[in-house]
């Protein structure tokens, strides 16, 4: 269960990542590469997911260790410093798996948080998944361009 700290930021993080999503319903990749309202809309989404987890107290972030809070919260810098290294791809993907982290924020708001684990621990992020009961979907919530580096943020 969540403090009561955590539940404003969690219900941000939920809002948002439902935002995202709805920025993204519909589309295939090339409407949403040519359509920079909604990409912009997107990257804020993701600035204020990544805002909000900074937010999170220390006991949440270790129930769920298989999410890089960490990550998560440095992804906002890029977003904001360093958005014109960001390539519509690495937004698209990050917006299309955020049913993972959501999965993570609405157990949390619920109370059932220890539904979720990491195969392929010490694995590339990339090649890792989050898995739950009746979902298994690709690792790299966050993933952004960086100065050429590549950023995986699970």
């Amino acid at each position: 269960m969540p403090s009561e700290r955590d539940i404003a930021p969690l219900r941000h993080i939920l809002t948002e990542i439902s935002y995202a999503q709805a920025f993204v319903e519909g589309l295939t990749f090339d409407d949403f590469k040519s359509d920079g309202l909604r990409f912009r809309a997107a990257i804020r989404c993701l600035e204020v997911i990544s805002e909000a987890s900074r937010r999170l107290s220390s006991d949440l972030k270790a129930r769920h260790p298989e999410v890089r809070w960490r990550d998560i919260a440095g992804a906002g810098n890029v977003y904001r410093h360093d958005y014109e290294d960001l390539l519509e791809t690495q937004v698209w993907r990050t917006v299309r798996s955020l049913n993972a982290l959501r999965q993570v924020v609405e157990s949390e708001l619920s109370g059932e948080s220890d539904i979720w684990c990491l195969a392929g621990a010490g694995h590339h992020p990339s090649s890792a998944t989050i898995a739950t009961p009746g979902l298994t979907m690709p690792g790299a919530l966050l993933y952004a361009v960086y100065g050429g580096a590549k950023l995986y943020y699970t």
